[in-house]
C-alpha cells in the first residue's frame, strides 16, 4: 500500500472516531479480514481503517502469521497507528508435522505474538501430552473443541481456553451454562449466531445474556466476530454495524437499529 493511500485512511479513520466515545466495557469486539469486505474496501487495511471508523477497537487476523513480508508490515503498521488492541495470533498446527519443529515453530508464534502486542496464540490440541508441551510455551490459548478439551481442562488447570461459541451451540452445548463454568479461564471468544453463523441477532442465541455475563465477571479479553453477513455487499456490512450497535452502543450504525435483544 502506497504511504498517501495509507496516511488517507489513517485521516478518514481518526475524523471517524471523534464523535464516538470510548467503549465502556472492559472487552472489546474484534472485527476479522473479511468481514467488511466489499468492492471498495478489498484489502485488509481499507477494512481496518473503516472498523477504527466506526468505533472498533480490536482486531483479529488468524492468518497473519502466514502473510507475505509486506502483508505482515502493512497490517501492523494500521492497527498499531489507530490504536488497535490485537487478538490472539492462529499459531502452527501439529496434525501431520514433526514434534520438534512445531514446537519450534510455536516458539517462534508466541515470539512474534509479544513483538506485536497480542495476547496470546491459539492452538488446537489433539492429547493431553500436546498439552503438557503447551506448558511450556508462554502465551498460548488452547482451542475448545470436544471431549479432549474436558480432560485437558481438568488434567492441566494453568492453561487458558479459546471459545467458538457458534461450535459450542452446534455442538448442542448450553453456552450460557458453560460460560458461567468455564469464564475464569478463557482468554478469547469467537461469536457467530446460531443457527446460520451469521451476523448476532439472526440466530437463536442469547447474545445479549451472554454480553451481561462478560460484564459480570469482568471478562478482558477480545470477542471476534467470526460470522458470515446475511446481506450481500454494503447492505450486509450496514446489517453487521447494526447488530454490533446492539452488542456496544460505541460502534456506529447507519440508521436505527433493529430491537433483538
Amino acid at each position: 500500500m502506497h504511504r498517501r493511500e495509507f496516511l488517507s485512511l489513517l485521516a478518514a479513520a481518526s475524523m471517524g472516531r471523534t464523535a464516538i466515545a470510548s467503549p465502556p466495557r472492559a472487552w472489546h469486539l474484534a472485527v476479522e479480514p473479511g468481514l467488511f469486505e466489499c468492492d471498495a474496501m478489498q484489502s485488509v487495511t481499507h477494512q481496518i481503517a473503516f472498523a477504527a471508523a466506526q468505533g472498533f477497537r480490536a482486531f483479529v487476523d488468524d492468518a497473519w502469521l502466514w502473510r507475505c513480508e509486506r502483508e505482515r508490515r502493512d497490517v501492523l503498521d494500521a492497527t498499531r497507528a489507530l490504536g488497535l488492541r490485537w487478538g490472539p495470533l492462529r499459531g502452527p498446527a501439529l496434525r501431520g508435522r514433526n514434534r520438534q519443529e512445531w514446537q519450534r515453530e510455536l516458539q517462534a508464534a508466541t515470539t512474534v505474538a509479544a513483538h506485536v502486542a497480542s495476547p496470546a496464540v491459539r492452538m488446537e490440541v489433539e492429547t493431553t501430552a500436546v498439552a503438557a508441551a503447551l506448558l511450556r510455551s508462554p502465551r498460548v490459548l488452547v482451542e475448545w473443541s470436544s471431549s479432549q478439551s474436558t480432560a485437558v481442562l481438568a488434567a492441566f488447570p494453568d492453561l487458558r481456553f479459546s471459545v467458538d461459541i457458534y461450535r459450542l451451540a452446534a455442538q448442542g452445548v448450553d453456552v450460557v451454562a458453560f460460560l458461567e463454568r468455564h469464564l475464569p479461564r478463557i482468554g478469547h471468544i469467537e461469536l457467530a449466531d446460531f443457527p446460520g453463523g451469521l451476523e448476532p441477532g439472526t440466530g437463536r442465541l442469547a447474545i445479549y445474556r451472554i454480553c451481561r455475563l462478560l460484564d459480570e465477571h469482568g471478562y478482558t479479553g477480545v470477542v471476534g466476530l467470526r460470522h458470515g453477513r446475511s446481506r450481500p455487499g454494503w447492505p450486509g456490512i450496514e446489517a453487521v454495524l447494526q447488530a454490533c450497535h446492539q452488542i456496544e452502543p460505541s460502534i456506529a450504525s447507519s440508521r436505527e437499529p433493529t430491537v433483538w435483544l
